[in-house]
C-alpha cells in the first residue's frame, strides 16, 4: 500500500519536472497595435510525453501500468489510458502567452500564461479538437508559476485539445503585484481573458477555434478559481458557454473556513490564512483597511516569514512548513491560529473580524446563483487542507440537474495532496471529456 502511494506521487512529480526543447519562436505580435496577447519570443517548447513514462520506470518497476493495476484494485476509476498517454512519443507544442487584461481594481495589466497543444508530425501547429481551460493550484513561489516551465498540464494535451493555463494576477509578468487568492471574480475575469486571447492568437493562425466546446478544471485553488469561471461565464454573454467543468478539492466558500479555523484553534495549512488575507486586503481595500500588522501575531511578525511570503521566491509547500514549525507543535501537523493572527483578527466583536467577514461574504461561490451547465464536484471526505464543508455547502445549495458529487473515500489515499494526485491522474486521461 505505502509502495503504491509513493508511486503514484513520483509519476506526478515526474510530469512536473518534465523538461522540453527550446526553437525560435516566430509568431510575436506587436500589442500596440491593439492586439490581445503577444508569444513570448523564444518560448515556443516541444515536448514529448514518452519522456514521463521513461522517468517513471527509472523509479517505479513495472512503471505506470504497476501503478495503473494497484489504483484500480483499489476501486479507483477513469485511469485506464494513463499507459497509452504517458508512454506516446508523439510530439506536442508550449509557448508562453502575455495577454491584455485587468489589475485588483480595474487597471490594465499585462498577464502570463502558458499553451499547450498539438502538433503536425512535421512540427506545425493544427487545429485542436477541443479547448480546456486549466486552473492551477496554490503556489508561493513566482518559480512555480505555469509560464515558468513544462507542468503537469502538460499531459492534458494528450487529449488532443488546446490547454490554457493563466498564471494568475501576481505570478508571471505580474509577480510585483499581490496576488488576489481565491478572489473569485477577479480569477475569473483574468483567467477568461486568456481564453479570448487564445482565441485570436489561433485566428491569427487561420485556425478559428471559437466554435470548439471548452471545458474547464482546477482542484483546491484551482477548484475554486474553476467554478467562479462557471459563475462568470453565466454573468456575461459574450464569453463562450462552458460545456463541462471539473473542480476538485476547492474553498468554495473561504468564509466559512475562516471560521472553522479560529473555531478549532488550530490550522493544517497557515499558509492559506497568509494567502487570504492578502487577496482580501488587495481586493477590498475600502472593506480591510488596516495595515498588515493590524492581522498578524507578533510572533509572526518577528519571524521574518511574512517577508519571505511577499517575496514570492519560496514555495507554498516550503513556506507551510516554516509555518507549521513556527506556530505549530510536534508532529508539526497544525498551527495554533493564535500564533499566526493578532488578538484582535480572531475576536468576533471586533471591527477587524468584521471587515474580514464581510470581505469573505463577497468571494462567496456557494449561494446566490444556479448553475446552468454541467459541474462535477469532488472532494475528500478527509481532506485537512480544504474543509469538507465546503464540498457540502455546494451540494446543498448548489444542487441541481447540471451538477454531479462525488466524495473521494480511497484506500490509503488520504487527505488534499494525494487525492489531487488522483484527480489530476483523471483529468489526464479525459475525464472532463465524458
Amino acid at each position: 500500500m505505502k509502495r503504491t502511494s509513493i508511486a503514484i506521487t513520483a509519476f506526478i512529480s515526474a510530469i512536473i519536472i518534465l523538461a522540453g526543447c527550446t526553437k525560435e519562436d516566430k509568431t510575436n505580435i506587436d500589442p500596440s497595435k491593439g492586439t490581445l496577447y503577444e508569444i513570448i519570443e523564444g518560448s515556443n517548447t516541444e515536448y514529448c510525453l514518452g519522456d514521463i513514462g521513461r522517468k517513471v520506470e527509472e523509479y517505479v518497476p513495472g512503471g505506470v501500468e504497476w501503478i495503473v493495476e494497484r489504483l484500480k484494485g483499489l476501486g479507483i476509476s477513469g485511469i485506464d489510458r494513463l499507459p497509452e498517454i504517458i508512454k506516446d512519443n508523439t510530439i506536442y507544442g508550449s509557448c508562453i502567452m502575455k495577454y491584455r487584461s485587468s489589475g485588483n481594481h480595474g487597471e490594465e495589466e499585462w498577464l502570463t500564461g502558458r499553451l499547450y497543444y498539438p502538433l503536425a508530425r512535421n512540427g506545425e501547429t493544427v487545429l485542436p479538437e477541443h479547448i480546456l481551460i486549466a486552473c492551477h493550484h496554490t503556489i508561493g513561489s513566482n518559480a512555480q508559476a505555469p509560464s515558468a516551465g513544462i507542468g503537469l498540464e502538460a499531459a492534458m494535451a494528450a487529449n488532443k485539445g488546446l490547454v490554457i493555463v493563466p498564471d494568475y494576477l501576481g505570478y508571471g509578468s505580474t509577480s510585483s503585484i499581490d496576488h488576489p487568492y481565491c478572489i473569485p471574480e477577479q480569477t475569473a475575469i483574468n483567467v477568461t481573458d486568456m481564453l479570448l486571447a487564445s482565441m485570436e492568437y489561433y485566428n491569427r493562425l487561420n485556425m478559428p477555434i471559437k466554435g470548439l466546446p471548452v471545458y474547464c478544471e482546477g482542484y483546491s485553488q484551482g477548484g475554486q478559481a474553476a467554478l467562479a469561471v462557471v459563475r462568470y461565464t453565466q454573468q456575461n454573454p459574450h464569453l463562450p458557454r462552458l460545456k463541462k467543468t471539473i473542480c476538485g478539492g476547492g474553498p468554495y466558500s473561504i468564509d466559512t473556513m475562516f471560521n472553522k479555523w479560529l473555531e478549532s484553534g488550530k490550522c493544517s495549512y497557515p499558509f492559506g490564512i497568509l494567502a487570504t488575507l492578502t487577496g482580501l486586503k488587495a481586493c477590498f481595500p475600502h472593506i480591510v483597511t488596516g495595515s498588515f500588522e493590524d492581522y498578524f501575531s507578533d510572533e509572526l511578525l518577528k519571524s521574518g516569514l511574512l517577508e519571505k511570503f511577499f517575496s514570492k521566491e519560496y514555495s507554498n509547500g516550503d513556506l507551510n512548513k516554516d509555518l507549521l514549525a513556527m506556530a505549530g507543535e510536534y508532529p508539526w501537523t497544525e498551527a495554533d491560529i493564535h500564533k499566526l493572527l493578532s488578538d484582535e483578527a480572531t475576536d468576533k466583536t471586533s471591527q477587524l473580524y468584521k471587515q474580514i467577514q464581510q470581505a469573505c461574504r463577497q468571494c462567496e461561490l456557494t449561494e446566490g446563483w444556479d448553475i446552468q451547465s454541467p459541474v462535477a464536484f469532488l472532494h475528500a471526505n478527509d481532506d485537512e487542507i480544504v474543509d469538507y464543508v465546503n464540498f457540502e455547502l455546494a451540494e446543498k445549495n448548489l444542487k441541481n440537474s447540471y451538477t454531479t458529487f462525488e466524495t473521494l473515500d480511497y484506500p490509503i489515499f488520504s487527505g488534499h495532496i494525494l487525492n489531487g494526485a488522483i484527480f489530476y491522474a483523471r483529468i489526464i486521461c479525459g475525464e472532463y471529456l465524458k
